[in-house]
Formats: C-alpha cells, structure tokens, sequence
C-alpha cells in the first residue's frame, strides 16, 4: 500500500467519525398552540432524542404558528432555503402539500 493511499484512509477514518459525533439541531414548526398536548409530544419527544444521543441530536420546536401558515413553511424546507428541517402538518397542510405541482413535489422529495 502507498504512502499516500494509507494517509487517505487514515484522514477518512479520523474525519468520519468526528462528523458522525458532530451535534445537530432539528428546527420543527407546527401550527399546534404552545402548551397543547401535540406541543408537549413534541417537546418530550426532543427531550427523549437529546437523551438518548448523550446531547448530539436537539429538536427546536416552533409552536402555535410562529414561523407563519403551513404553506409558508413548507417553503422554508425547500432544498437551498433549509430553514425549516421538520414540520408538523395538519390535515390541510397535508392536502396543500397533495395539490402542489408535481415538479415542486419532485423537488422536495429528492431534497
């Protein structure tokens, strides 16, 4: 093995796992008022993934509409806006979702 394919490999065995450990945050918005039972699911359900990834994995929740109408942050999870990395849809933000363009759907499928 040559010099170089073995400093290769040593760099991706060292960097892999430093980005594998490396916390994120997800940003959930939901129209779910503050304090309601879907509001408090979500919190634990934060809770239970920081706990869980010893603190790697946190869930910001953005309740009660703050971050605007479903639609506007359907938007905000677009691929290139990467506002937004979860939300909580309610029935008519699931068929907001149904009746977009097929190429818009595409896009966010494959984002």
């Amino acid at each position: 093995m040559s010099v170089r394919k073995f400093a290769l490999i040593l760099a991706i065995t060292l960097i892999a796992p430093a980005s594998l450990w490396a916390a994120i945050t997800v940003k959930m918005a939901t129209q779910a008022p503050v304090n309601s039972s879907w509001h408090k699911v979500l919190l634990d359900m934060g809770a239970e993934w920081e706990a869980k990834t010893a603190g790697r994995v946190k869930l910001t929740v953005y309740a009660g509409g703050t971050q605007g109408s479903e639609d506007a942050t359907i938007r905000m999870m677009r691929p290139g806006v990467d506002q937004l990395q979860a939300n909580l849809l309610m029935l008519s933000g699931l068929s907001d979702m149904e009746s977009m363009p097929a190429s818009t759907r595409n896009a966010a499928k494959s984002g």
